[in-house]
């Protein structure tokens, strides 16, 4: 806060310079550094706008100007203000012809009048009053300070002030490692941030509301599969809560360390069956009892609403895919980019986790770098067409895939047939990063391998 008071006339100034409609963002910064003199466009200027080095940002600079060089009143002054923000030409382009009139009688060239009358204009996009510019940068510096320090708390807020799950989701990509799904020993309602990491609430599981939520803290804590089943026996705990919460990894803490995995998440739902004989029907379904690691996965993102967690990511998967590759493949410590994989001598093919790490990758024309993305196979579709550009036919394959986080589609160019891979089997995009015609960063598939799992 210190900080702040020293600084909040700056901050003040970099915010109302930095705001829409303004341009001199790049100017104002030079001229802040020593880098570039200040510029005013008349001499007179220079006692209104010298605190924001030649830039008019505010509001009360622009109803000072207008009264001091065309002779207008406050009242008026402000009429013409609100005029300008309003885009009213009418009255925009007479306060213009005054501005013109009065600037020359005191030795101003047209120049530098019609220079002032553009500055004007760009208010009609945006401007800000000194106390509105002083809120928005004391807000932006406490907010800035809170996500730097108080990181964890300060997504919690905004997660659980967050209304549009869209951007709940989009949130919950770029908190990836940090937020955690709820588990059997941190049941929530709301984002609850503990140490480093934030839980998910309870709703975030599918089929598992509120109610359940509450019947879990009111009768905890649970040593196990079947002190769960029993003292949640007549609430709202039931089936229908208990296999999404099971898939989503919810009640991984009742899982025997000493076992193998599918041989322990047989003894919770046993337990849990034993107990609810009326809900046992419900948990039958073979891949629900056994799944392989695909079927695990997909069950934990099919059950978790704010799963975030690429393929490459899931350690079983990570397995096989190290198991099954031919060439000499390195492990990095780069979670943007976990491997390098080498299939011949004079060809390293850089792993990504993701299609989002994919995007961050500078593009440069015609590199011959390789890049893999770990998927899911979603299916594909041979196309043929001709360009309106240039008249030619094209063809290509489209390909639909899943990285975990993101699902998309990408063009094998030139290939005659479509893949004909199982769907959610396991396949290693391998190509060339560019810019489609969207402006999006995509691949051009050189290859695909085939994952065994």
């Amino acid at each position: 806060m210190e900080q702040l008071q020293r600084n909040g006339k700056q901050i003040k100034q970099i915010n109302v310079v930095n705001k829409p409609g303004m341009s001199a963002t790049h100017y104002y910064i030079a001229v802040r550094q020593g880098e570039k003199l200040p510029k005013y466009i008349h001499p007179d200027l220079e006692p209104i706008v010298r605190v924001t080095h030649g830039v008019i940002g505010f509001q009360e600079q622009l109803m000072e100007i207008l009264v001091k060089f065309a002779g207008y009143t406050l009242g008026e002054a402000d009429q013409i203000r609100s005029a300008i923000a309003k885009k009213k030409k009418d009255v925009m382009l007479k306060a213009y012809d005054k501005v013109r009139l009065e600037t020359q009688k005191n030795g101003w060239t047209l120049e530098q009048a019609n220079e002032l009358c553009d500055v004007l204009s760009a208010y009609s996009n945006y401007s800000f009053n000194k106390s509105h510019s002083a809120s928005y940068a004391e807000t932006g510096y406490i907010t800035m300070f809170l996500k730097t320090h108080y990181s964890t708390e300060w997504w919690s807020a905004v997660l659980n002030n967050e209304k549009d799950e869209d951007n709940i989701r989009r949130f919950s990509s770029i908190l990836r490692g940090i937020l955690m799904p709820p588990t059997i020993k941190s049941i929530f309602t709301e984002f609850t941030p503990i140490k480093d990491k934030i839980y998910a609430p309870v709703w975030s599981i599918k089929g598992v509301g509120d109610n359940v939520a509450q019947a879990l803290i009111d009768k905890g804590p649970y040593k196990n599969a079947a002190e769960l089943a029993a003292m949640t026996a007549g609430t709202a705990f039931r089936v229908n809560s208990f296999v999404p919460m099971m898939n989503a990894g919810c009640f991984d803490s009742f899982l025997d360390p000493h076992k193998p995995y599918l041989e322990s998440r047989k003894d919770i739902i046993s337990s849990f069956a034993r107990i609810r004989k009326s809900d046992a029907k419900g948990i039958q379904d073979p891949i629900f009892i056994s799944p392989s690691p695909i079927q695990k996965f997909l069950l934990a993102k099919n059950a978790y609403t704010l799963f975030n967690t690429r393929v490459i990511e899931e350690p079983e998967l990570a397995m096989i895919f190290e198991d099954n590759m031919l060439g000499d493949l390195t492990k990095t410590p780069s979670k943007m980019m976990p491997y390098y994989y080498q299939k011949t001598s004079n060809n390293t093919i850089n792993i990504v986790a993701g299609l989002d790490e994919l995007k961050s990758v500078p593009i440069v024309d015609k590199d011959p770098q390789l890049y893999g993305i770990l998927c899911l196979f979603k299916g594909s579709e041979h196309r043929t067409g001709i360009s309106k550009k240039s008249g030619r036919k094209w063809e290509h394959v489209k390909v639909s895939l899943d990285d975990g986080c993101s699902a998309f589609e990408v063009a094998w160019w030139d290939k005659k047939n479509a893949l004909r891979y199982p769907i959610d089997s396991l396949i290693l995009i391998i190509g060339r990063a560019k810019i489609d015609w969207r402006g999006t960063t995509t691949l051009d598939i050189h290859s695909v391998e085939s994952i065994d799992v």
